[in-house]
């Protein structure tokens, strides 16, 4: 019998009952921080998603290569050169970096914009990205100078850029 306030069609079988799948057999490999995402019509994920991944899974690699994507990113992403990232220099650097890989062609009818398109689809994600990264390091509370009352939590920080990368990629996974 199922556990009290929990239907039957809701009860999980007991873990040695179930037969997951290994991740090779779905087609996945996992990337550079471990995440696992198969590929398919009904149960992976979409091109869609591996265009978005694939604009920002190398700025995720714990390598030499990596570290240097990470910092010629963020000072991309940090315009004003203050060493922090507000959501909306993010959000310019997501455009801008999907606008490189993916860009426009063909005109008037024809015209396409998968780059932009990318952007649009995958917003909720790197919003919700930009707010865990910029929890992640401790905010001594003080207000930010030149701000009415903006804390470390307000921004995305040299060390927590890596973070908000990795997080971009989780969440478009989850939201696609």
């Amino acid at each position: 019998a199922a556990p009290r306030g929990i239907s039957p069609q809701r009860q999980r079988a007991p873990a040695a009952e179930v037969a997951e799948p290994k991740a090779a057999e779905k087609g996945a490999t996992p990337n550079s921080f471990g995440l696992c995402v198969g590929k398919g019509k009904k149960t992976g994920a979409s091109a869609d998603f591996f265009n978005f991944s694939a604009c920002f899974e190398p700025l995720c690699a714990d390598t030499p290569e990596g570290e240097k994507l990470r910092n010629e990113g963020f000072l991309s992403a940090d315009p004003n050169g203050n060493g922090l990232c507000s959501l909306a220099e993010l959000e310019t650097f997501v455009l801008k970096e999907l606008l490189k890989r993916f860009p426009k062609t063909g005109k008037g009818k024809d015209l396409k914009t998968p780059g932009h398109d990318l952007f649009k689809a995958f917003r909720p994600c790197y919003i919700r990205a930009f707010k865990d990264a910029a929890d992640y390091a401790q905010d001594d509370g003080k207000t930010i100078k030149g701000t009415k009352d903006a804390t470390q939590d307000s921004y995305v920080d040299k060390k927590e850029f890596k973070l908000f990368c990795v997080y971009a990629i989780i969440y478009a996974a989850m939201f696609d």
